[in-house]
């Protein structure tokens, strides 16, 4: 049509002008595609990096290991493994973060003197990597009451737990978990006296591992109000 209207002398048809809308959605599509994928994080590098915690797979290594060498302490824990069946179970579905995979009061480094008291830092990343989000907290609410279990119900403990109520990382709905993988997290422990020929502190292990298996619903119940 156009070259007939140039041979004829007629000045050609305009061309429709795209609409604003479509100019915009077309420019917008072509940044997109032109935008680079942003660059990951440490933290990303991190997890991506760093094994995660077979937790049923290291559980049951452990125990292999104690029913071979220690017969009677195999036994002994095999109470407590039962009590941790429906985290197990739930284990490879439980949402992921970047854990320091060995949080207690001794390897943190507390700020004193003027101005306010806090967290200076926190030392011995070793064991660090991608975790249940509540694994931190799980290991020091153990350590804090494993010595004194009336911890559960004053000072660090529920300060902790509100704490993490109010930044909406820990609900009515974790509490039972939270109180398996406070049970689940001393059984490293157990490993750690054994390696340092401690039979006082494995002594005491195991009397708080036994209460810990016998309160867990106690535990679940109060965590949730």
């Amino acid at each position: 049509v156009d070259m007939a209207r140039a041979e004829s002398g007629a000045e050609p048809a305009p061309k429709p002008e795209a609409k604003t809308g479509d100019k915009a959605e077309a420019q917008s599509q072509d940044e997109t595609e032109a935008a680079p994928p942003p660059a990951p994080t440490q933290v990303q590098l991190l997890l991506r990096d760093l094994p995660p915690l077979d937790l049923p797979a290291h559980l049951s290594g452990l125990m292999t290991t104690m029913r071979n060498r220690r017969p009677a302490l195999g036994a002994r824990l095999e109470k407590p493994l039962s009590a941790l069946a429906p985290l197990l179970r739930a284990w490879p579905e439980l949402p992921t973060r970047l854990a320091h995979g060995d949080f207690h009061p001794l390897n943190v480094i507390w700020r004193e003197g003027p101005g306010p008291v806090g967290i200076a830092a926190v030392i011995d990343w070793e064991f660090c990597g991608p975790r249940p989000i509540l694994y931190d907290a799980a290991n020091a609410i153990g350590c804090a009451a494993v010595e004194d279990p009336a911890a559960f119900g004053s000072g660090l403990i529920p300060a902790l737990l509100g704490r993490l109520r109010a930044a909406g990382l820990f609900t009515p709905e974790d509490a039972p978990h939270l109180a398996q993988l406070v049970l689940a997290l001393r059984f490293g422990w157990i490993s750690e006296w054994l390696r340092a020929d401690d039979e006082e502190m494995l002594d005491l292990e195991l009397d708080f591992m036994d209460l810990l298996a016998r309160d867990q619903g106690a535990m679940a119940r109060a965590w949730a109000k």
